[in-house]
This record gives structure tokens, C-alpha cells and sequence, in this order.
């Protein structure tokens, strides 16, 4: 990025944008966060060598008014409350330092991220501005293909209900998560690092690109239960072209074209996040599984009443939960059937088993 290009961003974005760079940690762990001239190319020259905007850090709003602020003040705060300081650890020597950070929702302070979200939904005109201010931001930086980042999930189911078609998006746990550790935070990143190579590389793969145009293209007439179509494709389409397992081999009653666009929803989402799913089998819970497992987790309440049933003492029961009891404690909230969800059904059922994954993995290391 030129000088030109950083003040003309720094001018109209500066209010609500900044960059993911940062003075080197002090005493402290959040120590310098808010010193902001590293962002400043005269006292900082080596700064737009390491700016990059084909990186885009996005969070839901700000937390706290910063219009009184100097440029660049976002994700630089000087409060010994903020969490920012996980994002300088987290990030620091690795690819995406540099990267590109603003809100998906301007102009809008408020600390409690439910009450933008509610907010958002009694106003469904807000998030619409907000989008093509968001677009327009990323043609000002002057990237054709950015990479996107949603701190959270909010911010991620905003990102792709409206861009999903048109970018690479991804999500990490929001900084300020409780529990969410620096340390943790790190390994996400690195882990998310590892998605992103994976993604760009099933971009590139031809074999991908040729299944998804045979199963669009071809004029196929498509039997009635998953396998039986999984097994046509796989019989029908060229044999250097692979075919990944499915996730739902069930039968269906919907209609060809909805099978058409769900297999190939399923082998997208699992391909964007480098899932082999070719040898992956479903099979019925056995009670020798409550030996075999120490926590086992089901996902909807139907099959946590099914599982409870074949519990033979306190024991077993006590190795049984809901999945998203994880991310949302004690709701007893049931994973969604993607097959139903719409658009986005398989990636919303993916982020929402993602996030409770993560927790999962960081309750383990804490051990």
C-alpha cells in the first residue's frame, strides 16, 4: 500500500478502521496497546510494507465512543478492561498481522454485542446500509479477493447471510469471549491459518470445480434416497473427478433439484473447511459406548432421550449432554436439520458445531 492509499483510508475510515499492528507488549500484556504510533509511517517506516488489505478483520460495532479519538483508535484501546490485547498475541508473527480491521456495523456504541443484534433485527434497514458502507470500504482498499475474518458469531452470520457469494469468510471466537484465553486465542488463529491454505488450495483444485459443474450441468435424472444418488454420481461422473461421502445419507422427499443443490451445498462447506469425509460412517449408539467414551453428546433432544434411555446407572447419565449446552449453557437447544435451513443451512449448522468444538478444546486444555 502506497502513502497516498493509507491516508485516504485513514481519513475517511479512520473513525471506525484500523490495522492489525501493534507496539511490541511492555511490563504487561496489555501494556502499549493504545500507543498508536506504530501507525504512524513517519515514526513507524516500515509500516506500509506490512499493511495488508486483502486481509479483513471485521467485529460487530464499537464497545465505546471513539469519535473524540485520534485515527486508528479501534482495536487500540487504552482501557485496562479491553480484551484487544489476545488479538496482538494471537496474531503477532504470524501471516495475518497487518491485516486490515473495522466493524460491520458503524457509527452504533454499545457494549452488550445481543443488544445490536436485537437492534439490528427490529431494523433489518440498519444492516442492509451497513453492508454496502462494507462494501464500498473494501473497494476503497483496493482488494478484488480479500480475505474476511468475523470476530464471532454474530458478526459471521451477518458477513455471509449477505456476502457469502462473493468473498471468503471465516470465523474466530470473538477476543473478548469469557474463558478465552491469549494463549488459546493463538492456537484458534493458527488453526484458522491452516483453513484459509486449506480453502485456497480447494479453490484451485480442478477436481472439485469438475464435480460441482457435472452435478449443476449434466441433465441427471436423480433417485430417491441419498445413497442412491451418491451412489449414481459416483457411477456417472469421470473417474479422475472425486466424490466425498455426504453428510446425510438418509432418504428425502424433496425434489431433484433440491437434492441437486444440497449434495452439492454439503461437499462445498465440507471442502471450504478441508473435511475428508470419504470415510465417514454413521452408526447407531450402542450402551458398550458408555464404556468406550468418557463424555458423549448428542445433538438434538430427540436423540439426548434416546441416549438417557440406555443409560444403566447415574454413571452414564452423567456423561451425557446436549452439543450446544456448550456454547449455550443449559439451553437444551437442538442442532438445526441443514437440510431445512435455507441458503446457508449447512454453514450455519457448521459454525454453530465449530463454536461449541472450540469450547470443548479449550475446557480440555484446562485441564
Amino acid at each position: 500500500m502506497d502513502l497516498e492509499k493509507f491516508n485516504f483510508i485513514k481519513e475517511k475510515y479512520g473513525h471506525c478502521a484500523s490495522w492489525a499492528i501493534w507496539k511490541e507488549v511492555g511490563a504487561t500484556p496489555k501494556s502499549n496497546m493504545g500507543d498508536l504510533n506504530v501507525l504512524d509511517p513517519q515514526q513507524n517506516p516500515n509500516l506500509l510494507s506490512q499493511l495488508k488489505p486483502d486481509v479483513v478483520f471485521v467485529g460487530l460495532n464499537t464497545s465505546r465512543n471513539i469519535n473524540d479519538s485520534p485515527p486508528f483508535s479501534n482495536f487500540h484501546p487504552t482501557s485496562p478492561h479491553a480484551q484487544d490485547y489476545k488479538t496482538r498475541f494471537a496474531l503477532k508473527d504470524t501471516e495475518l498481522w497487518g491485516g486490515y480491521m473495522t466493524d460491520i456495523i458503524k457509527d452504533h456504541v454499545e457494549l452488550h454485542g445481543q443488544t445490536v443484534v436485537n437492534y439490528l433485527n427490529a431494523n433489518p434497514d440498519v444492516e442492509e446500509k451497513n453492508i454496502e458502507t462494507f462494501r464500498k470500504e473494501l473497494k476503497d482498499l483496493g482488494t478484488e479477493n480479500p480475505t474476511i475474518i468475523a470476530f464471532g458469531g454474530e458478526v459471521y452470520r451477518i458477513l455471509t447471510r449477505n456476502l457469502n457469494n462473493e468473498f471468503n469468510i471465516f470465523q474466530v471466537t470473538h477476543y473478548s469471549y469469557q474463558g478465552l484465553t491469549k494463549e488459546n486465542f493463538r492456537e484458534e488463529i493458527k488453526s484458522l491459518i491452516e483453513r484459509i491454505e486449506t480453502n485456497s488450495d480447494s479453490n484451485s483444485d480442478s477436481k472439485f470445480v469438475d464435480l460441482i459443474n457435472y452435478i449443476k450441468e449434466e441433465n441427471i435424472v436423480y433417485p430417491m434416497t441419498w445413497h442412491e444418488f451418491y451412489v449414481y454420481i459416483k457411477n456417472n461422473v469421470p473417474k479422475d473427478v472425486d466424490v466425498p461421502v455426504p453428510f446425510i445419507l438418509g432418504g428425502s422427499g424433496a425434489s431433484d433439484n433440491s437434492k441437486r443443490e444440497q449434495f452439492i451445498k454439503q461437499i462445498e462447506i465440507a471442502n471450504k473447511y478441508g473435511i475428508d469425509l470419504t470415510s465417514q460412517r454413521a452408526r447407531q449408539f450402542s450402551v458398550n459406548d458408555y464404556d468406550e467414551f468418557d463424555k458423549i453428546y448428542a445433538m438434538d433432544s430427540s436423540n439426548y432421550a434416546n441416549i438417557i434411555s440406555l443409560a444403566r446407572d447415574e454413571r452414564d447419565r452423567n456423561k451425557v449432554d446436549v452439543i450446544l449446552n456448550e456454547s449455550n449453557p443449559k439451553s437444551f437447544q437442538s442442532v438445526p436439520d441443514p437440510y431445512y435451513g435455507g441458503e446457508n443451512g449447512f454453514q450455519n449448522v457448521y459454525d454453530m458445531l465449530d463454536q461449541a468444538c472450540n469450547i470443548i478444546t479449550q475446557n480440555l486444555e484446562k485441564r
